[in-house]
């Protein structure tokens, strides 16, 4: 199989704590792209106090490093290049969003038009333009999913300035660990779940493997992703990925790599 998205990734080099050098976001960019990923969103952190990124600072840097993967792209296909002697490497398509901590300064980014919601930029020149009044898909995270009120009223203000909240991998939660039920809100206030696929094969232990299960039973998540920060994440995701097939299906797994990004990328909730 093949073309699916990632819609959560840390391969944006020396930008947070995912890859250390350029070569490394190669690296875990030609390992995904080995295992059947087409698109791959670069989601570096936007953190204040944590990490030093800024939204300007982060696009700056995805458009730098986005040039050196379409120039590889190019050169995977001799009648490109072909005088070109350069290893083939299998790089899907790039673009830039954010992970968007949930956090007084960041909240203010986002809704005074600095933050990075999805399809921000693109190593394909011809998803740049998006309509500034269309709806995006946001990439969130929290410390915890608790309180609920805080938790209402940023759904509330996000829906209110045309977006489409992603709450990233709600089965890390310790509150989700003790209700799974708790994220139903999310979902009927309009927000999208996205799975940590890696949850499933225990990267994060046994309460986040279990909530994730729960959550996929309970059919929750509108979306997954790896939230790979290093090439051996990658081969974990992979791992995750066969497990979801094994027990739900291919379709399920098409679902939530495939047709729920997709939906998401257009700015449409999949669920």
């Amino acid at each position: 199989m093949a073309g699916f998205i990632d819609l959560h990734c840390h391969w944006l080099p020396q930008v947070d704590d995912g890859a250390r050098s350029l070569e490394e976001g190669l690296e875990l960019l030609e390992r995904l792209g080995r295992g059947g990923f087409s698109h791959v969103v670069a989601t570096p952190h936007l953190r204040p106090g944590l990490f030093q990124g800024t939204p300007e600072s982060l696009l700056t840097k995805f458009e730098e490093t986005a040039q050196v993967v379409a120039g590889l792209r190019q050169a995977e296909d001799p009648s490109e290049s072909p005088t070109q002697a350069v290893a083939p490497r299998k790089l899907p398509q790039v673009s830039l969003g954010s992970e968007h901590f949930f956090d007084p300064t960041v909240v203010n980014w986002i809704l005074s038009g600095r933050g990075l919601p999805y399809g921000t930029a693109s190593s394909d020149p011809a998803e740049d333009n998006v309509s500034p009044f269309a709806k995006r898909a946001i990439l969130i995270e929290f410390h915890d999913l608790a309180p609920a009120p805080a938790l209402d009223e940023l759904l509330h203000r996000l829906r209110r300035a045309h977006f489409v909240p992603v709450i990233a991998h709600p089965e890390r939660y310790a509150s989700v660990w003790a209700k799974p039920e708790l994220v139903e809100r999310i979902v009927d206030q309009g927000g999208t779940l996205l799975l940590d696929v890696a949850a499933l094969v225990g990267k994060y232990g046994k309460a986040s493997q279990k909530a994730a299960f729960e959550l996929l039973d309970l059919e929750a998540y509108g979306a997954a992703c790896t939230d790979s920060h290093r090439p051996s994440d990658a081969d974990l995701a992979l791992a995750g990925m066969a497990s979801l097939e094994q027990r739900y299906g291919k379709a399920e797994l098409e679902f939530l790599f495939r047709e729920g990004p997709e939906k998401l990328l257009r700015g449409e909730t999949p669920i």
